[in-house]
């Protein structure tokens, strides 16, 4: 379970339930066994405290600053206990045999893969199946096992299938909030996200980052002369070439209008030429009313440039502003990062 993107608060739910779940069962069966004036529980104590004690600690357990494999130890734990109770309170165990049916269905709800559930469910059964294996168990409970096993598999895939049905529900909100819905790049959400994000690893790496802004040509013009479904298509046509054209690693963004811009971490000056000569040349295959796209482009580096979020995009966006007021003939207009009176351009 990849600790990246996850939701810390569920984490912490999670392991909370967890955790109330082996503090309450102990009480809970032995609550039932005098109940139902069964035999003594006093082998049972040292199996119920030791329950006990591991779901206090559960609790107190800060698990969303632990490593994404210590949560899997939850369920083996619980298996050897339920094993343990299992063993001890022969040959009346059938109480203690059902508490099995509450660890299956929670692994499916905790985890969120289900190739993670399947080997957790493996061994949950391979514990509820040792009476019967080992013939140590008594009719009664052999029973139990063999009737609480389908159920407990049955009432897992259940929560398994509603678990990934949630997850991807959930995913997919994640990405519409996420995109601009007529390009399907990113939007200004995402843009001011992975910033944030890139600033403080490139804080911690000393290396550099890069925020480029462009502002598509004539735009205005497509959209008056040939309506704005053709402007749509402009724009989606531009959106797909500057995906294309950036590296993996970099993250292309629709701010508004005839805006993009693009996200280009650990990039020194000649990678910045590159990128920006690809861009130039993947929007020059958009046919914008017959006639190539071409954008005035600006960028500024952090930390050169500016040391945060808002002034590296107003740094780059005052480059992009004086470049686009440059010569009306020159369909590559670009202005570089360092001071905007510079009137430095490239192509």
């Amino acid at each position: 379970m990849d600790r990246a993107g996850y939701d810390v608060e569920r984490l912490r739910f999670v392991a909370l339930a967890a955790g109330l779940g082996l503090f309450l069962t102990p009480l809970l069966v032995l609550g039932a066994l005098v109940a139902s004036g069964g035999p003594s529980v006093g082998p049972l104590l040292p199996v119920g405290f030791t329950t006990s004690f591991v779901g206090a600690m559960v609790i107190l357990v800060p698990w969303h600053r632990l490593p994404a494999w210590a949560f899997h130890t939850l369920p083996p734990i619980a298996c050897v206990l339920g094993t343990w109770g299992v063993a001890v309170a022969e040959p009346d165990a059938t109480v203690v045999v059902w508490t099995f049916v509450l660890i299956g269905p929670f692994i499916a709800f905790a985890l969120d893969r289900p190739v993670e559930v399947l080997p957790h469910l493996l061994f949950l059964s391979a514990c509820m199946l040792l009476p019967v294996i080992t013939g140590a168990g008594s009719p009664e409970t052999q029973g139990s096992v063999l009737i609480g096993l389908p159920t407990i598999w049955a009432l897992t895939a259940v929560v398994a299938v509603l678990r990934t049905g949630e997850l991807r529900q959930a995913q997919l909100l994640r990405d519409q909030v996420r995109s601009d819905p007529l390009t399907g790049v990113g939007n200004r959400r995402l843009l001011d996200e992975r910033l944030d994000y890139e600033i403080v690893r490139h804080h911690r790496s000393g290396r550099r980052l890069a925020f480029i802004t462009l502002d598509l040509n004539r735009f205005k013009q497509v959209n008056d002369e040939l309506g704005h479904l053709t402007g749509d298509d402009v724009l989606c046509g531009a959106a797909r070439a500057l995906t294309g054209a950036v590296r993996e690693s970099d993250t292309v963004a629709r701010q508004g209008g005839d805006e993009f811009c693009v996200l280009a971490p650990e990039v020194d000056e000649d990678g910045i030429d590159r990128l920006i000569g690809s861009l130039h040349d993947a929007l020059a295959t958009v046919d914008a009313g017959g006639r190539p796209l071409t954008a005035a482009v600006g960028w500024a580096f952090y930390p050169q440039d500016a040391v945060c979020a808002s002034a590296l995009m107003a740094a780059a966006d005052a480059h992009q502003i004086d470049a686009k007021r440059g010569d009306d003939g020159d369909p590559y207009r670009t202005r570089t990062g360092g001071p905007v009176s510079v009137p430095t351009r490239t192509r």
